[in-house]
């Protein structure tokens, strides 16, 4: 086997053994260049893990794996994007990014944003008596990284991350990283769709924890929010008093109202006098509030 000498100036004045030698090291540095190559090309084609999926081993994702991932993600979440682009960019964790900017970090900004923007808006229109500070307690929790990761899971959407190496293979995943995706997936929405879909999307996933939230704290306490305003406003403490008691020992229902100073307010049925108690608040409250009468009668 000959091998191809080396033309070089130098070269031409040396004997065939010298000449031998520049070839051979020519060669070698050919090769080391060849190793190079194939080492960028491998960091760029690091392998990529699907969360849900990490029991089946490591496996690099093609094209075919992504579009069946965005697919059945599609399908699990009920919205179809226009730019499924945006949908890959959401559940990608900066480990599976090659990129920066190809990760959902940037969404998460954006998507963290418009989910408070959409609670807010609603416990605004929902609690039109409500003080501020009670509602401020309602959306803090409602769009807390617990609720978030909690409701990612409960999605499914954690099945569908796309994560680096090493992190996908990690025993666990920091529950931060679920909360991260859910607030990308919202941006995602928002991008593609506009504000009337991502609102559609969080009022229905978060439909449930909003009520419970509601349940638990003073914003659906009428008495109390008549009472903070009554001695914010006029300096004095509402009073209640049951007008009428009807029906059968096991089965009563009370009709109760309330009186502020020498002003008094259209009375409320109720089961229990508790019920009939925080109907009339609320009563009181839309008087105050100039708008219309809940409970009438």
């Amino acid at each position: 086997m000959s091998v191809s000498l080396c033309n070089c100036k130098d070269c031409q004045n040396r004997n065939g053994t010298q000449r031998n030698d520049c070839a051979t090291e020519n060669i070698r540095i050919l090769f080391s260049l060849g190793l190079l190559i194939f080492a960028v090309h491998r960091v760029t084609l690091l392998p990529i893990h699907i969360a849900g999926r990490r029991e089946s081993g490591s496996r690099q994702t093609s094209v075919m794996d992504l579009e069946k991932l965005l697919a059945n993600c599609q399908s699990q979440m009920g919205y179809t994007f226009r730019n499924k682009e945006l949908l890959r960019v959401a559940l990608t964790h900066a480990s599976g990014a090659d990129t920066p900017s190809q990760s959902n970090e940037r969404m998460e900004f954006l998507g963290d944003s418009v989910l408070g923007y959409i609670i807010c808006d609603h416990l605004y229109t929902k609690l039109p008596n409500t003080p501020e500070g009670d509602m401020t307690k309602v959306k803090s929790s409602v769009v807390s990284r617990f609720t978030c990761q909690k409701i990612c899971k409960q999605l499914g959407l954690d099945k569908f991350l796309i994560l680096g190496r090493g992190l996908g293979q990690a025993n666990r995943i920091p529950d931060s990283i679920f909360a991260n995706t859910l607030e990308s997936f919202i941006a995602a929405v928002y991008l593609d769709g506009g504000m009337n879909e991502a609102r559609k999307f969080v009022l229905r996933v978060f439909q449930q924890d909003i009520e419970e939230m509601l349940k638990n704290s003073d914003a659906h306490n009428h008495k109390s929010i008549l009472q903070q305003h009554c001695q914010r406003v006029e300096g004095i403490t509402p009073e209640y008093k049951v007008l009428d008691v009807q029906g059968p020992a096991h089965r009563k229902t009370f009709n109760v109202q309330v009186r502020v100073g020498n002003r008094v307010f259209p009375a409320a049925w109720g089961i229990t006098k508790k019920e009939a108690e925080q109907r009339a608040a609320e009563n009181a409250l839309a008087v105050l509030h100039e708008l219309p009468v809940p409970y009438v009668g």
